[in-house]
């Protein structure tokens, strides 16, 4: 079998990642010390404010390295082939 592995930049409907098998692994947001997991933030909320983020802009994060570790080993441990689509 072979596994599907995308960062949270993936354009997909919300159902898609189930029934695709594809396995988002989520980038990270971080604005006034504050960090968002970007797949479960209010994408919408934070759009309406970006202009006021002009002085202090976000910053985003790719997946953690521990988390794609773990994806792929639970992958390996199967016995099963990766493809990963990150940006």
């Amino acid at each position: 079998m072979i596994r599907v592995f995308a960062d949270s930049t993936i354009t997909l409907p919300p159902s898609a990642p189930e029934s695709a098998a594809v396995r988002v692994l989520s980038l990270f947001v971080r604005y006034d010390g504050q960090e968002f997991v970007e797949s479960t933030m209010d994408v919408d909320a934070f759009y309406a404010k970006i202009a006021d983020m002009v002085e202090n802009p976000p910053t985003s994060s790719q997946p953690s390295a521990a988390e794609v570790e773990a994806a792929f080993e639970e992958a390996a441990q199967a016995g099963d082939d990766v493809l990963g689509v990150f940006i």
